[in-house]
C-alpha cells in the first residue's frame, strides 16, 4: 500500500490533536511529534474448541443417547416419532465428528459428546489455528482489539518508515518523525499473562483459544501516532493519539497511560526541546508575522502557558484563523487577537460558512465542531442560543435561524 493512499496518522490536519490536547485535557503541549510507537509483533500457535449451534434433530439424538438411555436407532426413531433411515442418517453424522461410538446397535456418547450435552452447543474436537498478537515494546502490555483492524489501521515494518516519514515532513510540517526503541526484548511472559488474563478476549484471544505457543521469534513493528507532552504543573506528561482509537481526535488512554513512564520517551522530548524552548517560539512567531506582513504582531502565552501570536485588531482583519495554531518545525502557536469584537467576527464569518457547506451532517457533528471553535476563541461558556442571538444582532439571521433549527431537538 502506498504511503499516499492510507491515513497512517489519526488525522489530515494535527491541528485537531492540539485541540483536544489544550481544551479537553489542559494541557499546555511542549511539543507535538510524529512518532513511531514501536510494538513487538508475534505469531502463536492456538488450538481453538469450535462450537455452533445444534441441529434439532442431532441435539435430540444426543439426550435420547445420554440421558434416555436410548442406544439403537429403532428405539430413538420410535422414541421421536422419526423415520428410521433419517434417523441413522444423523447418528452416522454424529459418529463422524466424534460425538458418538458404537454402531447398529450400541451407540453411546463420547466424551466429545457429552460435553457438547452438557453445554447444549454441538462442539468440535479443538484445531490448531495461528494468531498474531501486538505488545507495546517499553512494558510488554498487550495492545486492544481495536489495534488488530487493519482498514483502520497500519502497522509499519522498519523498512516503510522512511517512506511515512517523507509523506509527514512534507505534509503537516510538523518535526521529522521519530521512534526509540525499547531497552529489553520481549518478555517472553508477556504471553502467559495474556492467555490467563480474565478479560483477555478484549486482545484478541477469545473464548474458546487456548494453549498459546510462540512460533519463531518476535518481530519489532511500528504504530504511527502523535505525542504531545505536557510542559505545564504536570510536565512530563505525554498524550498519544493513533487510529486506533475512534475517540475525539484518536486519544489513546491505553498508550498515554504508561508513556509518561518511559525515560527513553522523555529524554527524546528534552534533547528535542533544546535549551530555550520559549525562545525558539518566540523566534517563529516573529518570522511568521514577518513573512505574512502583520505589523505589530507580539509573542505572548494564554493563562495556561499556551503561546501566542498576539495580533492587533487591524493585522487580524486579513487574517481568517484567529484561534487556531500554526505548527512548524514540531513547535506550534495560536493565533490570537485580544479585541473581542474581533474573536466575534471570525466566529461568526466561520461558523456561518460551515454550517453552509455542512448542511448534511448530523447536529453531534456539528456541535462538536461549534464547540471547539468556540473554546479556541475563549467564548466556551457560550450556547448555541448565545451565538445565534449574537448572529442576529450583527444581521445574521438566517444563521441564527439555522442554529435553532438544529440544536432546537438535540443536546448541544
Amino acid at each position: 500500500m502506498a504511503a499516499e493512499s492510507f491515513e497512517y496518522f489519526p488525522n489530515k490536519k494535527p491541528q485537531a490533536v492540539l485541540d483536544h490536547a489544550v481544551f479537553n485535557l489542559g494541557m499546555s503541549p511542549e511539543r507535538l511529534l510524529a512518532f513511531f510507537f514501536p510494538l513487538w509483533e508475534v505469531e502463536v500457535e492456538v488450538e481453538v474448541d469450535a462450537d455452533e449451534e445444534w441441529d434439532l434433530i442431532d441435539r435430540f439424538l444426543i439426550l435420547g443417547v445420554g440421558k434416555g438411555r436410548l442406544s439403537t436407532p429403532e428405539e430413538l426413531a420410535a422414541f421421536y416419532s422419526l423415520d428410521e433411515p433419517l434417523v441413522r442418517q444423523a447418528l452416522g453424522f454424529l459418529t463422524s465428528i466424534g460425538h458418538l461410538r458404537g454402531e447398529g446397535r450400541g451407540y453411546e456418547l463420547t466424551d466429545l459428546g457429552l460435553q457438547s450435552m452438557e453445554d447444549d452447543r454441538r462442539r468440535r474436537a479443538p484445531k490448531t489455528d495461528r494468531r498474531r498478537l501486538y505488545f507495546e515494546a517499553y512494558a510488554c502490555s498487550p495492545l486492544k482489539q481495536a489495534y488488530y483492524d487493519s482498514r483502520q489501521v497500519a502497522i509499519l515494518e522498519h523498512a516503510q518508515l522512511a517512506e511515512v516519514k517523507r509523506e509527514v515532513e512534507d505534509g503537516p510540517r510538523l518535526a521529522a518523525c521519530e521512534t526509540v526503541d525499547a531497552l529489553y526484548g520481549f518478555d517472553a511472559e508477556a504471553l502467559s499473562s495474556l492467555e490467563n488474563r480474565p478479560d483477555r478476549k478484549e486482545y484478541n484471544i477469545p473464548a474458546g483459544v487456548g494453549s498459546m505457543k510462540a512460533v519463531g521469534s518476535p518481530r519489532k513493528v511500528f504504530l504511527p501516532a502523535y505525542l504531545v507532552r505536557d510542559k505545564g504543573e504536570r510536565g512530563g506528561r505525554i498524550a498519544c493519539y493513533t487510529r486506533a482509537k475512534q475517540g475525539p481526535a484518536g486519544y489513546d488512554e491505553q498508550l498515554s497511560a504508561m508513556l509518561g513512564q518511559v525515560d527513553v520517551v522523555q529524554v527524546l522530548f528534552h534533547n528535542l526541546a533544546g535549551a530555550s524552548p520559549g525562545t525558539a517560539t518566540d523566534e517563529r512567531i516573529l518570522k511568521w508575522a514577518g513573512k505574512n506582513a502583520l505589523p505589530g504582531v507580539e509573542a505572548g502565552a494564554s493563562s495556561n502557558g499556551v503561546p501566542r501570536a498576539i495580533l492587533t485588531p487591524e493585522a487580524a482583519e486579513s487574517v481568517p484563523m484567529v484561534g487556531d495554531f500554526v505548527l512548524g518545525g514540531g513547535m506550534y502557536f495560536q493565533v490570537w487577537c485580544e479585541d473581542e469584537q474581533v474573536r466575534v467576527d471570525s466566529l461568526l464569518r466561520r461558523a456561518s460558512r460551515y454550517f453552509a457547506a455542512g448542511a448534511t451532517a448530523g447536529p453531534d457533528r456539528l456541535s462538536a465542531w461549534l464547540r471547539t471553535l468556540l473554546k479556541r476563541l475563549e467564548f466556551e461558556s457560550w450556547d448555541y442560543e448565545r451565538v445565534a442571538s449574537v448572529a442576529e444582532n450583527a444581521g445574521e439571521g438566517d444563521f441564527a435561524a439555522e442554529l435553532r433549527r438544529c440544536f432546537r431537538d438535540a443536546p448541544f
